[in-house]
């Protein structure tokens, strides 16, 4: 920043005083800068906490062999878990997972089109 002049920013944690920070720096004139720091710690351990939920969901998910599939009706998306695709190869091409969610949920506006893994449909990672 000092040799730039360009604002910068950046996350950090202080673990003496158990914090994370965003810190931005900034040079309001020439020869002088300033710096903001922001306490983020508590966006920090939700994020810690809700990878920790996602990740005991995904083993669970995993250990028990379960098939999930979710519509984003905004997109027109939908997400299949890698088991699920594995049980049912030859629906991902035929557009089937679209025909499930249309009936199960009841959304009548839907433009049916090809679903394929690289434009359409994502598998679960």
């Amino acid at each position: 920043m000092v040799r730039t002049g360009s604002p910068t920013n950046f996350e950090t944690s202080f673990p003496p005083l158990e914090k994370h920070f965003r810190i931005s720096v900034f040079s309001p004139t020439k020869s002088t800068f300033a710096t903001v720091f922001q306490d983020i710690t508590r966006r920090k351990t939700l994020e810690e906490e809700q990878k920790e939920r996602e990740d005991r969901f995904r083993l669970a998910v995993e250990g028990a062999q379960l098939g999930l599939w979710d519509w984003d009706v905004k997109n027109d998306v939908v997400t299949v878990s890698d088991f699920l695709a594995m049980i049912f190869p030859d629906s991902i091409s035929s557009g089937a997972w679209h025909f499930l969610a249309i009936s199960i949920t009841g959304v009548k506006s839907f433009a049916p089109r090809p679903v394929c893994p690289r434009c359409a449909l994502r598998l679960c990672s």
